[in-house]
């Protein structure tokens, strides 16, 4: 196993593999990642119980704005102290339009870690959505839901869209 030492005082700015401290309070980890340059939106959800800031890690640097009773966690995470939680009654953790999040023809990664509270409920007819674009029909605009047990990833393609990815 390869045990990090830590190499910042501040949060990570230039690395997607991190690492955190037992207090969440540093993020440490390889700092030559060659992809970089590339991630549109790198949150990594820590911070106090309770807070609603969410900063965006990335060198595009998106403003995140809290809708509902979106706030950070340390009930329940996956790595470090906390997570972001959404009740699942109108909360959503957004950014501005970009065109970073437009997808091409070209290789893209979508990447989180998820753990719902129950997995029968969503809303339009069992659907919850999770990750997506102001309109997920335009061309190279993408949505990521959950329905039950299953995730799909649907891409725009101007007027329409279609599942480009499922797992059931």
């Amino acid at each position: 196993t390869h045990t990090p030492t830590q190499t910042s005082t501040k949060a990570i700015q230039t690395n997607l593999i991190a690492y955190y401290d037992a207090n969440n309070t540093e993020t440490t980890g390889d700092l030559s990642d060659a992809n970089y340059s590339d991630v549109s939106l790198l949150l990594h959800m820590n911070g106090a119980d309770g807070s609603t800031t969410f900063t965006d890690s990335s060198s595009a640097n998106q403003t995140m704005t809290v809708v509902g009773g979106t706030n950070v966690s340390t009930d329940q995470f996956k790595f470090g102290g906390s997570s972001a939680y959404f009740d699942g009654s109108g909360d959503i953790l957004k950014s501005a339009s970009s065109s970073n999040f437009t997808l091409g023809t070209d290789d893209f990664t979508i990447e989180f870690w998820y753990r719902p509270d129950d997995l029968s409920t969503g809303t339009d007819g069992g659907w919850r959505s999770l990750i997506a674009t102001n309109n997920y029909t335009d061309s190279g605009s993408f949505a990521v839901y959950q329905n039950g047990a299953g995730l799909y990833v649907y891409r725009g393609t101007g007027g329409s869209s279609s599942v480009i990815m499922s797992d059931t």
